[in-house]
């Protein structure tokens, strides 16, 4: 695609996510003086439409997530997507992840949730990461929770169809903040 043509589609793709609202309202961290559209995401320039699109393809992929679990988490990776666990070796492809994950996902009440802080795409506008906070929480017995909270980093790259797809995430923990 000429780079003419690209930009007339990242130009709509950028005005289709504004008149969604940019789905969720967790906005992205832009330093700039222009005033942010309604969803707080710039997108006056390639640059920054490509941003938006990739933070709106993590949101998407964490409200999947939330609402059919593993299935929302395995449909979101590339067929050669990378898990990098914390205690355990990398995991490739659908199959080994959803081995990985099933055991977590498994588990009553079990709840995941994360927003990106920011995202950035390769001048060529087919790779990209996200970056932010997650959080989980699962019942224990006896009334209490168990929660658990961190950072990551997912690396993101087109498809065939011109779709992000996770290539690589890893996150690890830190302190629990209430």
């Amino acid at each position: 695609m000429d780079a003419k043509k690209k930009l007339v589609a990242l130009t709509a793709a950028g005005f289709l996510m504004l008149a969604n609202g940019c789905g969720d309202r967790t906005e992205l961290s832009v330093a700039d003086d222009r005033e942010p559209t309604a969803g707080g995401v710039l997108v006056s320039d390639a640059e920054s439409l490509l941003k938006a699109e990739l933070a709106q393809a993590d949101r998407e992929f964490a409200r999947s997530v939330r609402d059919t679990g593993l299935e929302g988490w395995i449909a979101a990776f590339a067929e050669n997507g990378r898990v990098l666990p914390a205690d355990g070796p990398m995991v490739t492809g659908p199959i080994a992840i959803r081995d990985l994950f099933t055991p977590l996902f498994s588990k009553p009440g079990f709840e995941i949730a994360w927003a990106p802080a920011g995202a950035e795409v390769a001048a060529s506008g087919d790779l990209g990461y996200t970056y932010g906070h997650w959080k989980t929480s699962m019942p224990t017995v006896g009334a209490g929770v168990e929660e658990a909270e961190g950072k990551y980093v997912t690396i993101w790259g087109r498809d065939s169809e011109g779709r992000w797809r996770v290539l690589l995430d890893i996150g690890n923990t830190q302190p629990v903040t209430r």
